[in-house]
């Protein structure tokens, strides 16, 4: 199963009761689950963009303003920690853009706690029988 891109933004999480994440932690360890941090998850400012890009001027409710926090990465940390604690994933997709981005995503896969996991940081154990042939 996969979704929406991985967001570590509490407004990317919409309402725990109606939001798609609501579903991953109930189908870990039945399906196999993966998403992607696309280009525009890496910074709030390239969320917002995005949003402008499509002709939105308001944003969660409020206006769209790219305040210079905005333009700040977003830790690769946080997207594995929301991934791996909140929605239960196997796999991460990672986009290679933009570069800075992807850059602190190798160098967190380096670091030595996630070097030698060779499911970077994730859960490893696929549900019995995920790629069993029919």
């Amino acid at each position: 199963m996969g979704g929406p891109d991985l967001y570590p933004r509490e407004d990317a999480i919409n309402h725990p009761q109606t939001g798609i994440y609501r579903l991953y932690p109930k189908m870990a360890g039945k399906v196999p689950l993966g998403t992607a941090v696309q280009s525009s998850n890496y910074r709030v400012a390239d969320k917002k963009r995005n949003g402008l890009k499509r002709g939105l001027k308001v944003m969660n409710g409020r206006p769209i303003v790219i305040t210079p926090e905005d333009e700040i990465l977003i830790s690769p940390r946080e997207h594995l920690a929301l991934a791996r604690e909140k929605l239960g994933l196997n796999y991460i997709f990672w986009g290679l853009k933009p570069a800075d981005g992807f850059a602190l995503v190798k160098q967190m896969l380096g670091e030595p706690d996630l070097a030698d996991d060779h499911a970077g940081g994730l859960h490893a154990a696929l549900p019995p029988g995920a790629f069993a042939k029919p």
